[in-house]
């Protein structure tokens, strides 16, 4: 399998008491981004009201995927005191939040356990989000015929639509459908709705 395309991480610590300069101070650390509850944030459709205090630490992308080296990353900027640490988990709560970023399907990733460690030590939360190649769909080529996936979807279309007349057609006198099948659709008792061109049955 492929490695995955790219990674994203960020240390989260967050809390309704959250003062970001006092998280700065104990970690010996500038944030990435940070803010107190109740902040506002310019937005251009509607103003973003900050439900609670958070610092944020975000590492560089990495492509292909390598978390081992962003929490390295991550962790080298910051105080290495677990007992700092053990304080910070009891009133905040923290969370290394990672992005992953698919090219193609089956992409896979590894993690050491080294990195999951120095999670586990300092009480933080894996917290992981997989994002799906978006023209995965579109290029998949099925293996009877070649065709893509959309071009077998449209002949299954079609053949429904040929099934349809043929029930729409069932009692021989296509301007008048099927009304078990209108009531299956919730079209009872209401006016004929619109439907694909119905062609005349054979045996009119």
């Amino acid at each position: 399998m492929a490695q995955l395309h790219q990674s994203v991480a960020t240390l989260r610590i967050q809390g309704d008491s959250l003062k970001p300069d006092e998280i700065s101070s104990i970690l010996g650390c500038t944030p990435t981004e940070s803010y107190v509850k109740g902040q506002i944030k310019p937005s251009k459709r509607k103003p973003i009201v900050r439900k609670t205090g958070a610092w944020h630490l975000t590492a560089a992308d990495q492509e292909p995927e390598n978390l081992d080296a962003q929490v390295a990353e991550i962790f080298t900027r910051v105080n290495s005191d677990l007992a700092v640490w053990a304080v910070l988990s009891s009133k905040y709560k923290l969370q290394l939040f990672c992005g992953f970023f698919m090219e193609v399907s089956g992409e896979d990733l590894e993690v050491t356990p080294e990195t999951l460690k120095v999670l586990a030590d300092r009480g933080i939360k894996l917290y992981i989000c997989i994002y799906a190649p978006t023209n995965d769909v579109v290029e998949t080529k099925e293996i009877i015929g070649g065709q893509s996936i959309d071009q077998r979807l449209n002949q299954y279309l079609n053949l429904g639509w040929v099934l349809l007349e043929q029930w729409l057609c069932h009692d021989g006198d296509p301007s008048q459908p099927n009304r078990t099948f209108h009531a299956l659709l919730g079209w009872k008792n209401k006016a004929t709705p619109p439907v694909h061109p119905v062609k005349k049955c054979a045996d009119d």
